[in-house]
């Protein structure tokens, strides 16, 4: 990710006298040369979210702060559809944003940055990314080989009942039968038992144990810092798969009920549902409210050595229509 916590967005909002951005195409090159960018961003979306661990005093600079950065991309099609009102509380602008983000073509992007609904501001819905916040991990989809994600479709989106929820259909593919505790961040030792304890959990009930997991479905970005106490504690004590650490660190380790393993967030408890969303890149695991049988996203879910597309394409698993709050 760019930069850390310590970093600050870039003043790009500036204006010039006829309105546009000040010298966008001049901040956008010296972005690219300074190392800001992997690859050259599409849209205002992949820059938010290139951007969100940097610092910002007003939680709406997280958007407003890269708007001219954003409209020096040939690609974006939302930058230009934001004005910079500061009478709109952060709450507001999230919620506007993403359901702009989700009247376009790759609506369900934006599902990859949600952070969980335990961790979120309890003000906003749990399919509304909370920018204030910086993601404790990369989202899986962005660690996932294309090779092993959704082909790319159209999501299904219904009439919003509300502005704050989102109707979309989906397939329930699964649901969660056992969970591993949180592989935390802490002392080589104690996170080297975690992932024994997950060892033990995937035998108990006859399933793939993490150490045999499909490790070459994933791609780690050279830029990842990685966890180099549990990686050099663990590689003494025993053949702990490479750059497991990067992948599996807050999060859990996952048994279903049709006998499937892979990772889940750390918000996922036994009950939740495992859920394919047509033009989602990954399945979500979501949870359900019982006092108005609502759904809230938990997060992405990886299942081992589980063809996606296919269980998509199945008949045996039924759409059903989602209420997201």
């Amino acid at each position: 990710m760019p930069g850390s916590s310590r970093d600050c967005l870039p003043n790009t909002s500036a204006k010039g006298s006829n309105g546009r951005p000040f010298k966008r195409h001049q901040q956008l090159k010296l972005a690219l040369e300074t190392g800001t960018f992997a690859h050259l961003p599409k849209d205002l979306l992949e820059l938010v979210e290139l951007f969100r661990s940097y610092s910002a005093t007003d939680p709406r600079d997280k958007i407003y702060a890269i708007l001219g950065l954003a409209s020096a991309l040939e690609t974006d099609r939302l930058a230009s559809r934001i004005d910079a009102d500061y009478g709109l509380h952060a709450k507001g602008l999230f919620l506007e944003f993403a359901r702009l983000v989700i009247s376009g073509p790759d609506a369900l992007r934006l599902l990859r940055n949600v952070h969980g609904s335990r961790e979120q501001s309890s003000n906003l819905p749990s399919w509304v990314p909370d920018w204030s916040i910086s993601l404790k991990i990369r989202p899986l989809a962005e660690l996932c080989k294309p090779a092993y994600l959704l082909p790319s479709q159209r999501a299904i989106l219904l009439k919003q009942p509300s502005l704050d929820v989102l109707k979309l259909v989906g397939k329930r593919i699964d649901t969660i039968k056992a969970v591993g505790e949180v592989l935390n961040e802490s002392s080589g030792e104690a996170s080297l038992q975690i992932w024994n304890s997950w060892m033990s959990l995937g035998r108990k009930h006859g399933l793939t144990p993490p150490e045999a997991f499909n490790w070459d479905a994933f791609s780690i970005p050279q830029d990842y810092r990685g966890f180099r106490e549990f990686q050099e504690y663990s590689y003494l004590q025993t053949k702990i798969p490479k750059h497991c650490s990067e992948i599996c660190f807050g999060r859990r380790y996952l048994l279903t009920k049709q006998s499937r393993s892979g990772l889940v967030p750390a918000g996922a408890k036994v009950g939740d549902e495992i859920i394919l969303f047509p033009g989602a890149e990954l399945p979500f695991v979501v949870g359900q409210d019982k006092s108005d049988n609502m759904f809230y996203i938990v997060g992405e879910c990886y299942l081992d050595r589980v063809f996606l597309d296919s269980l998509m394409q199945e008949k045996v698993y039924k759409r059903g229509v989602y209420y997201l709050k």
